[in-house]
């Protein structure tokens, strides 16, 4: 049984939910498991063209700035890098550092989202332009 949980934890993109849910539960046991791995299924599953921000996050009230790691857009298919000693899973991707925090308001505008709470955040459509074009206009 602790066999077949290590495999689906070294294999997120053949496991099924059930089996991806109780691996991340037996990993991070105060976390939420289900949560967790639909986290983990999304990452999995993007596909070529998609765009996310990589940002610190943001609850609904708070008031100090978000930081922005940067912008991705996914290049390739998710893969198992075993001999990484950073990062096993990845895509590959275009990644545009950006490195400094942003008022909260610009993103809630830009983004039209009044919270963002994880670090890896799929932004559709003109959101992304919006956002990359104020940053960039910023910039200079």
């Amino acid at each position: 049984m602790a066999r077949d949980r290590r495999e689906a934890a070294a294999r997120p993109h053949v496991v099924s939910q059930e089996e991806l849910e109780s691996s991340v539960r037996m990993r991070y046991p105060n976390e939420d498991a289900k949560h967790g791995a639909r986290t983990i299924k999304r990452f999995v599953e993007m596909g070529v063209g998609d765009r996310v921000l990589l940002s610190q996050g943001y609850a609904p009230n708070q008031s100090k700035d978000v930081y922005i790691y940067g912008f991705a857009t996914v290049t390739g298919g998710f893969y198992d890098d075993a001999s990484s000693d950073w990062w096993t899973f990845k895509h590959a991707a275009d990644i545009r550092p950006i490195g400094r925090r942003v008022p909260k308001s610009l993103l809630e505008r830009t983004l039209c989202k009044s919270s963002m709470l994880l670090t890896l955040h799929e932004v559709r459509g003109e959101g992304f332009e919006r956002l990359e074009s104020r940053l960039r206009v910023s910039d200079e």
